[in-house]
């Protein structure tokens, strides 16, 4: 029985690790065609097929699913001129990787699993998208960023059973961090920050909102102690970011 178990969960690694890689030719394909609408819509509809087939728990991941892709086509438009593109697509398909392997009950741990997903897209969605014009085009992008936030993490705190009266706890939870990641994202671009830096920022409040908030769903409270030490971590990196930047008026 052992040996059977241990042999599908083989099968199944590399039948998604074949479906990242055909995700990878997809993002190739719209790559070659310089991402104009055709190739981008090729994209779209192939990797669909690929994370929708089978259906089932599809739509327990699909915010992230959503984001994911965002940021894969996002990324290969802004990087294109400077990142090569075997990088650009093994990072994409590690990542579809690890979206196939929660919706498919490929890891043990999934709740940490998706945490990790979670705050990685959500990393990279921000860096992507962080403002760098000025107010000009801090509204626009900053309410990209509060959906991205609160969808995905309204899917993390359902999909990881930490309330027990489901979408209203979940919903403040999830706008509360997502008010958080626009906040600091507001605070930082008026800041002489590379976006990099910017990014930073904003994904190290959000990772400090999100901790304290999922406490806060498995114990009920947010322990002295656990604010502490989340505060102090937080104002030690982000002086860390501070010491590490040109500052230049």
């Amino acid at each position: 029985m052992a040996t059977e178990l241990k042999s599908l969960f083989k099968d199944q690694r590399l039948a998604l690790a074949l479906k990242a890689a055909l995700f990878a030719g997809f993002f190739g394909f719209a790559w070659t065609g310089g991402f104009a609408i055709v190739p981008v819509f090729v994209f779209i509809v192939g990797a669909s097929l690929l994370y929708f087939v089978p259906l089932l728990g599809s739509k327990k991941y699909l915010a992230s699913f959503i984001i994911f892709i965002a940021v894969a086509i996002t990324s290969g438009v802004s990087f294109r001129a400077v990142a090569p593109f075997p990088v650009l697509a093994l990072i994409n398909a590690f990542f579809f990787f690890i979206l196939l392997g929660l919706k498919n009950l490929l890891f043990v741990h999934r709740a940490r699993s998706h945490l990790l997903f979670f705050l990685a897209n959500n990393y990279f969605f921000t860096l992507l998208v962080f403002p760098r014009g000025g107010a000009s085009q801090f509204f626009l992008r900053a309410m990209f960023v509060f959906c991205a936030v609160f969808f995905s993490f309204h899917e993390y705190l359902i999909a990881s059973q930490l309330h027990k009266e489901k979408n209203k706890i979940a919903k403040l939870g999830a706008a509360v961090a997502a008010m958080i990641a626009v906040e600091t994202m507001w605070a930082a671009s008026l800041l002489p920050l590379s976006s990099v830096s910017g990014a930073g920022m904003t994904f190290l409040a959000t990772a400090a909102a999100t901790d304290l908030i999922i406490r806060r769903e498995q114990s009920g409270t947010i322990g002295t102690r656990a604010a502490l030490i989340n505060l102090t971590v937080l104002t030690l990196l982000v002086l860390l970011i501070f010491t590490a930047t040109n500052w230049s008026i």
